[in-house]
């Protein structure tokens, strides 16, 4: 990779007392121009850093290393997509992003780059998460970071994983390396998060689109609902890229669900219909096979939720003899339940090939406000009404009930749009009950 001198961008976050006021509404808001997706293409400023006691070049650097493991697409799942470069004298020496499940990790990735180790002496690391501890499919990080004689570590959030929690850090101490932990740590954390939501709640982080609709009581949520951000280029836009990132889209039987872009990097788990209102028994026998047909063409594995009665059976014939999947929800379990239990050890965890860290609720109103209403949705990506007050406090849905407060960790601004990002409330406080 070439090499990139830097030069010292002053930050554009304003005052330190701006920057206090925001950080106390929230442990976990990010700087302008990043969010759950890494950084976003809006145009905005992503180098600067709430953080305003931050050294410039470190978040440079740092916001280097997410860009370099968004390039990697998101392909190491059920790894976390770490990204690392070295950097010496202000010049990158190499980057590195983890490869495909069972590969190397981004930080033996961007070492092996460099061919003369000796180079490295005096260099500093810059990785999105704590370097790993323990032997896996790979050998520990850590052991190879202490043995490069690196000066600094820096790092953006520590991994909470029992097997690398601090271990990681003390090893590479233990080398004589110093380690800095905490540099764009909210903007790596959202990056990182369908990695740590699986490890903290054991089940995958689900996330869904809303549209903020305020009102005489307060900005209300209608979950699921598609229309309005597909009429505004970067609602679209923005769509479209969680959609390419995510490892399990769940949504409703229609060809409209049949995106090939978004399936195009080939690392999905699956597609998931869930026919909750009855759209299949709507179609011809023909639409159905036609259907089918497309998703099958998608190459990624397909899962039909539904329940067979004599309105659909024609049509649920058709789907199956197309080589869909048919799985029968369970009766009496709520479905924020059995999504979870079938997707961690289901029956759809037999087609995704296992428990992938991220599910997108994508058009589907009806499963979204159920999900909601039972607190299962950790993120709510919402297109926020212009002159509308801006903030969501008490989260609604219709049907769904309240939800719980949430926390604003990003807002984007667009020229046709506004976009926020939430962590609800379930999922802040998992946060905070870990160290990072």
């Amino acid at each position: 990779m070439a090499s990139e001198d830097f030069t010292a961008e002053r930050s554009a976050t304003g005052s330190a007392e701006t920057a206090q006021r925001v950080m106390a509404a929230s442990d976990f808001v990010v700087a302008p121009g990043y969010g759950v997706g890494g950084v976003v293409g809006t145009g905005l400023s992503a180098t600067e850093s709430l953080a305003t006691e931050l050294s410039a070049a470190d978040v440079h650097w740092m916001r280097r290393a997410i860009l370099t493991a968004m390039e990697a697409d998101g392909r190491a799942s059920p790894n976390p997509t770490v990204g690392a470069v070295i950097v010496k004298d202000g010049v990158l020496l190499s980057a590195g992003a983890t490869e495909p499940f069972g590969g190397r990790h981004a930080e033996r990735c961007a070492i092996e780059k460099v061919t003369d180790r000796a180079v490295l002496r005096g260099a500093t690391l810059y990785t999105t998460l704590e370097p790993c501890a323990h032997w896996g499919k790979q050998p520990p990080c850590a052991d190879l970071v202490a043995d490069c004689g690196f000066a600094r570590c820096v790092v953006g959030i520590r991994d909470p994983n029992p097997a690398v929690a601090g271990v990681g850090f003390a090893r590479v101490r233990a080398a004589g390396t110093e380690v800095v932990c905490g540099v764009l740590r909210n903007e790596t954390l959202a990056w990182h998060l369908p990695y740590l939501v699986p490890r903290l709640l054991a089940r995958p982080m689900i996330s869904t689109f809303a549209l903020d609709t305020p009102g005489t009581n307060g900005s209300r949520l209608l979950f699921g609902h598609s229309d309005r951000w597909e009429s505004a280029s970067a609602g679209r836009d923005y769509r479209a890229r969680l959609k390419h990132r995510c490892d399990l889209l769940v949504t409703e039987p229609s060809a409209s669900s049949v995106d090939t872009a978004a399936f195009a990097r080939g690392a999905w788990h699956g597609l998931v219909w869930w026919d909750m209102a009855g759209r299949l028994a709507d179609m011809t026998v023909t639409e159905a096979r036609e259907l089918a047909a497309q998703a099958r063409d998608l190459g990624a594995p397909l899962a039909l939720v539904a329940v067979p009665g004599p309105d659909n059976a024609a049509q649920l014939d058709a789907v199956v003899g197309g080589g869909i999947t048919h799985v029968i929800p369970q009766s009496g379990l709520d479905p924020a339940g059995w999504l979870a239990s079938s997707i961690r050890d289901g029956e759809l965890a037999a087609v995704t090939g296992g428990m992938p860290n991220w599910v997108l609720v994508d058009d589907h109103p009806r499963l979204a406000a159920a999900l909601a209403a039972m607190d299962t949705v950790d993120v709510v990506h919402v297109l926020e009404t212009r002159g509308g007050s801006g903030e969501v406090g008490n989260l609604c849905a219709r049907p769904a009930e309240t939800i719980g407060d949430a926390v604003r960790i990003a807002r984007i601004e667009a020229a046709d749009a506004t976009i926020g990002e939430y962590y609800t409330q379930g999922l802040s406080s998992a946060l905070r009950g870990t160290s990072w």
